[in-house]
């Protein structure tokens, strides 16, 4: 385990704090989309965009269609569909 120059942060937040932020707060950016239109062009940035959300929606609809715990059958012999009695 590494230690981090912070003490109760992680490695991981530490690099944020040094590296990551100087950086953005240096060009005068909030979001990656930001950065993405300054540093190349409109098309770059719609483009990330448009990623962001194919990849969020396809995330979404496995999401949804997986199944519930409890309808999952833990026996391998016998296959039963999940029956729900209401009372």
């Amino acid at each position: 385990m590494t230690s981090s120059p912070l003490p109760g942060t992680s490695p991981r937040a530490a690099l944020i704090i040094y590296c990551v932020l100087p950086f953005s707060r240096r060009l005068n950016v909030t979001t990656a989309y930001e950065y993405w239109g300054k540093s190349y062009n409109l098309g770059i940035r719609l483009l990330g965009r448009l990623s962001f959300l194919l990849i969020e929606l396809a995330r979404m609809g496995v999401i949804l269609y997986l199944p519930q715990p409890s309808e999952v059958s833990h026996s391998s012999l016998v296959s039963m569909p999940s029956c729900r009695i209401l009372r």
